[in-house]
């Protein structure tokens, strides 16, 4: 009788210690140790910021408790322009950017905002595994941080108040707004007059008509209902251009390869998430803004064409001055573009 019931506490303990051990690919908690917060700023709001909390919670639970990630909206912590000082300073540990925001700074980084580059979302969302990595070591060199993820928001295509732009010629004589220097460039070659305005005074500036369009975000005109200052949208993926989340170099050296492995997968899955919803969006926007009164213009690929070859040799040009870094580009974006074709 002695001996079954040694067995049976036995079994029991053995039970316990398998129940509490942790799951594959995650670490044992640290109850002794303080754990390291890394503080994250994301530009995201409402459902698109989901992927983000999810991932936190995946991260700290993975790690054991030894490593947490602090979410913020990134204005609690700097202002856009301040991102890739505060990387590279560590000032933040880890933040979410619109990398064509500081082509002023890194003329390769124009790479992520040239026009009409890419024939689609989906051709965009592939490329960004190869393009990336380059990225990234731009980002080594020169500014102190490692680029961990990045996804494709819904393409920048004009809109406009009271006449639309069906073709080419539309362009001609009409102020749009821009918020980017290489915007600015589109817009002129294509034939308008750019005005620099930051997007945020998109709304304001069509209702007073001090612009007669601007270069906006489907997403932007659906959150922000620029639907009631703009009667048109017309779309041929103009611009689609990356956000990608970066983390200070030296807080990433300092960490243990089994603690950087997890925050890898944790932000390849949450970069694979939001591609996935931003692509749905930018479908969803297009009804939405046909809901809203908007008539929504969708070039065919005859007219993009006439697009395509009017910007090419700003393209060419970009291009050959980014040297080697240029040409590799170019082959992503033929790579991708031959196995996506324009949709519309």
């Amino acid at each position: 009788m002695r001996r079954v019931l040694a067995l049976l506490v036995l079994v029991a303990v053995a039970s316990l210690i398998v129940g509490c051990a942790p799951q594959a690919g995650s670490l044992a908690p640290q109850k002794t140790q303080q754990p390291v917060v890394l503080r994250y700023g994301d530009c995201e709001t409402g459902e698109a910021l989901e992927p983000a909390k999810k991932m936190v919670q995946r991260f700290s639970q993975r790690t054991g408790g030894s490593y947490t990630i602090e979410l913020h909206h990134v204005s609690e912590l700097c202002e856009v322009p301040e991102i890739l000082d505060a990387v590279r300073t560590g000032a933040v540990e880890m933040c979410y950017m619109p990398l064509g925001v500081f082509t002023t700074v890194e003329p390769r980084f124009i790479s992520s905002e040239l026009p009409l580059l890419f024939n689609s979302m989906e051709a965009a969302v592939q490329a960004l595994d190869k393009l990336i990595p380059l990225w990234s070591e731009i980002m080594e060199q020169r500014f102190n941080q490692k680029m961990v993820a990045g996804w494709i928001v819904p393409p920048l295509e004009v809109v406009l108040a009271k006449k639309p732009i069906r073709k080419l010629e539309d362009w001609r004589g009409k102020v749009i707004q821009s918020i980017s220097p290489s915007i600015s460039d589109t817009i002129s070659i294509l034939g308008g007059s750019p005005v620099a305005l930051p997007w945020t005074e998109a709304y304001s500036s069509l209702q007073k008509g001090v612009v007669d369009g601007a270069v906006a975000s489907t997403m932007q005109v659906v959150l922000y209902n620029l639907n009631d200052v703009a009667k048109y949208v017309s779309c041929s993926y103009l611009f689609l251009a990356p956000n990608v989340v970066t983390i200070n170099l030296d807080v990433w050296n300092s960490m243990p390869s089994d603690i950087q492995k997890i925050l890898l997968e944790e932000w390849q899955t949450t970069s694979r998430e939001r591609n996935e919803y931003f692509i749905r969006k930018a479908k969803e926007n297009l009804d939405t803004m046909r809901e809203r009164g908007m008539e929504v213009i969708l070039l065919d690929k005859a007219e993009r064409d006439r697009y395509v070859q009017a910007v090419k040799p700003y393209v060419d040009k970009a291009i050959a001055d980014m040297g080697d870094f240029g040409q590799k580009v170019k082959q992503i974006a033929d790579e991708v573009n031959a196995k996506y074709a324009y949709p519309y």
